[in-house]
């Protein structure tokens, strides 16, 4: 059997005011056509099919178009979960009849203990919630971190589990040791969250939604897999310059008769890069086939120190998707006015220590300090009383 692992579509998704709507659309038709290549026996979208709460009409379509040809024209069933940026009460709407075709979309808590069996395997589809709402269904308000919450999970999970069948997990959530991007919405401060690897032991493999790189956890090897291999499927398309370095993929997960479940990563491309340059506006302007292609999501980093006339806009004449421009140069001018504020702010003590600790590379001793505050104070006298 072999099951195709996805996660963090974010359809709807807008990036610095540009839509990826259209390069969402162009991914998708990718995974369709590797999921006939592959012939594929099931599909697996680990949370965050939407960005927001309440996805605007073109995302809506999308995801209705993809899901009708996967599940209703290619007949591939589809085991979903919701993830922290979907609304799970409005994808948990026509859920109870979804499964007639083979569409599996868990967004509730008690739906979890209920194992979708395809062929020699039991999936256990668990989608993101708050731990309040996991303290109300076990009736625990000891319960207060996603840790605590998963460990309840699975305990609950482990006495339905067939022994005889494959154990995969679907989650979406924060594991200890994942790199995180900068767009990613956090599920809790500091990290505070994060929910150990080894609460999935009892799994021969699950599938992790939420962070957006694909090895996230570490490089994870083609080929046979030990059993409790957590992995992250990563996001459809870079949505973050943080991303920049990422190369999305899905992974295959192939589930044998018997033997360890294997797998393969299968690389995507995207309709358009999100990258990095560099130049100053001579070189982006009169040199730009040498940063081709240009019609990729940008982010320039402007290298001319003095003044430049309307940077983004000429740019954005050549790069029609730069999505945000880096001037270094202006920043430190920024940055040196904000000190010269400062010091026009600062008393004649603290001045003195400042120049002090700049020549002498190392601070002012507080007996030193003394002797300053009463020359300083002598000064200040001696100026009121000539002007008396």
């Amino acid at each position: 059997m072999k099951i195709i692992h996805t996660a963090d579509w974010h359809l709807g998704k807008i990036v610095a005011g540009q839509s990826m709507t259209a390069d969402q659309a162009f991914q998708l038709k990718q995974l369709i056509a590797l999921i006939e290549t592959e012939q594929a026996d099931a599909l697996i979208i680990a949370g965050d099919l939407y960005d927001r709460a309440i996805p605007p009409l073109d995302a809506v379509e999308l995801l209705n178009d993809t899901l009708a040809t996967i599940n209703l024209t290619l007949k591939i069933p589809v085991l979903a979960i919701s993830g922290n940026h979907d609304s799970s009460d409005r994808l948990h709407f026509g859920s109870n009849w979804y499964q007639a075709n083979g569409f599996y979309l868990t967004t509730q808590l008690e739906q979890i203990f209920t194992p979708i069996t395809l062929g020699n395997t039991q999936f256990w589809l668990i989608p993101f919630f708050e731990n309040l709402a996991a303290a109300a269904y076990f009736e625990d308000a000891t319960i207060r971190t996603q840790e605590a919450a998963m460990q309840r999970i699975i305990a609950k999970i482990k006495p339905l589990q067939d022994a005889t069948k494959y154990q995969v997990a679907i989650a979406h959530l924060f594991v200890t040791g994942g790199e995180p991007s900068e767009s990613e919405r956090p599920l809790a401060m500091g990290g505070v969250d994060a929910v150990s690897t080894k609460v999935f032991d009892s799994f021969d493999y699950t599938a992790l939604g939420h962070l957006h790189r694909p090895h996230a956890l570490g490089k994870l090897v083609d080929g046979p897999l030990a059993k409790g291999t957590v992995s992250y499927a990563g996001s459809l398309l870079k949505y973050s310059f943080s991303e920049v370095a990422d190369k999305k993929s899905v992974r295959v997960l192939h589930i044998p008769e018997a033997g360890p479940i294997t797998t393969t990563e299968v690389m995507l491309q995207p309709l358009r890069d999100m990258r990095l340059i560099k130049g100053n506006m001579t070189e982006l302007l009169e040199q730009s086939s040498t940063f081709a292609p240009l019609d990729d999501y940008l982010q320039i980093t402007l290298t001319d120190t003095g003044d430049v006339y309307e940077p983004m806009r000429r740019l954005k004449e050549v790069y029609p998707r730069l999505l945000h421009l880096e001037r270094p140069a202006q920043t430190a001018i920024y940055q040196q006015g904000q000190q010269f504020k400062d010091l026009k702010q600062a008393d004649t003590l603290t001045l003195f220590s400042q120049f002090f600790e700049s020549v002498e590379q190392q601070p002012i001793a507080a007996s030193q300090q003394t002797v300053i505050s009463e020359i300083i104070r002598a000064i200040r006298q001696e100026d009121q009383h000539e002007t008396d």
